[in-house]
């Protein structure tokens, strides 16, 4: 009856007040019924009080998958090849999958969660900037994305094979506007991008 009730009613993410809500139950009660679905297999916890049916979690959209990342990391708007890939600026067998990337302020981090993995990689503040709210989620625009990657790539920090990215698809005004605030050697990878497209372009 209960889960019949939650199945029906619940949001694809829910906490224990949801529950309580929903059953007209006392507050202890619905965390030890939300302690024991999760034990059977029925809920998946994502973080303390998050909780989405494991079946839910199975078929994710990639919407629902962006959304989650925010609600694990707040401070934090998805980029890197995941925004590359779905904005076909690099092809999908080339994307990290099924990894979700984002960038946070505060720290580097990864959460895993059945088949699928968050990671948060850490950006100064200032460049906490070049995003778009869709839904519930913070998504970087291509632009930013490309730029946070060949950031944390001149450090080391990430890896892409970057003669696979179809950067003329992308806003060149946009582009060595927003790189100015972004080192040196940033700007370097991003001018070889381009010198590197042009001689392509006249072959």
């Amino acid at each position: 009856m209960h889960f019949l009730k939650l199945a029906e009613e619940l949001p694809v993410f829910f906490t224990t007040a949801d529950i309580q809500s929903i059953l007209k139950i006392q507050a202890d009660s619905a965390r030890v019924l939300a302690a024991r679905y999760t034990k059977n297999g029925i809920f998946i916890r994502i973080k303390r009080d998050l909780y989405l049916f494991e079946k839910k979690f199975q078929h994710l959209t990639k919407e629902e998958s962006y959304e989650l990342s925010q609600r694990l990391q707040p401070k934090s708007y998805v980029s890197f090849s995941t925004v590359l890939a779905a904005q076909h600026i690099l092809a999908p067998s080339v994307a990290k999958h099924p990894w979700i990337e984002a960038m946070n302020p505060l720290r580097s981090w990864e959460k895993k969660a059945g088949h699928l993995t968050w990671h948060y990689y850490k950006l100064p503040r200032k460049l906490f900037f070049g995003f778009i709210e869709h839904g519930h989620a913070l998504i970087a625009t291509p632009e930013k994305a490309l730029l946070d990657t060949l950031y944390l790539h001149s450090l080391g920090r990430y890896y892409l094979d970057l003669r696979k990215l179809n950067i003329e698809a992308l806003n060149q005004e946009q582009l060595f506007l927003w790189v100015r605030k972004y080192p040196k050697k940033t700007r370097l990878f991003l001018e070889q991008l381009y010198t590197r497209s042009l001689s392509r372009l006249k072959k």
